[in-house]
C-alpha cells in the first residue's frame, strides 16, 4: 500500500492519499454530528436544516469512494478530475432526490439538494488541489 501515485512532476504516496481522505471523512462526519446534535436545535437557519448535510454528503461520498479504491490497491481509479467528481455526485444526487422518493415514502425531492451534492464534490476537489495531490 506504499505505492507512489505520479502527478506530473509530483509524487504522492498512497499513504498520504489515505491520510487526506481519512481527515476529510473524519471532519465531515464530525461536522455532520455537530449539525445534527447542536446547530439544527439552536439555530433557525434553513441552510443547516436543509443543505449542510447534503454538502457534506457530496464531499464524503467522494472521499469514501477514493478510500475504497486505495484500500483495494486500485488508486489509479481514484476520482481526481473535477468532471468525474461532479458526474458521480450528479448521478448519486439524482438517485437520492428523484428515485428514492418512489420507494421511501418519508423522502422528498428537493432540486436544491442536487446543487448541494455538487458543491460538496467541488469542495472535495478544492481540498485535494490545495493539498497538492491528485491533480
Amino acid at each position: 500500500m506504499d505505492n507512489n501515485y505520479s502527478i506530473g512532476n509530483r509524487t504522492c504516496s498512497n499513504r498520504y492519499l489515505v491520510i487526506i481522505n481519512v481527515i476529510i471523512t473524519l471532519l465531515g462526519v464530525g461536522l455532520y454530528a455537530i449539525n445534527q446534535m447542536y446547530l439544527k436545535d439552536h439555530l433557525e437557519v434553513k441552510f443547516f436544516h436543509c443543505y449542510f448535510n447534503d454538502i457534506l454528503a457530496g464531499l464524503l461520498i467522494i472521499a469514501y469512494i477514493n478510500l475504497l479504491f486505495i484500500l483495494v490497491e486500485k488508486s489509479q481509479y481514484c476520482l481526481k478530475r473535477l468532471w468525474s467528481i461532479l458526474a458521480v455526485n450528479v448521478v448519486i444526487g439524482f438517485f437520492w432526490e428523484f428515485i428514492t422518493p418512489f420507494y421511501r415514502h418519508n423522502s422528498i425531492t428537493d432540486n436544491y439538494d442536487l446543487f448541494a451534492y455538487i458543491f460538496g464534490g467541488s469542495l472535495y476537489y478544492i481540498v485535494i488541489k490545495v493539498s497538492n495531490c491528485y491533480i
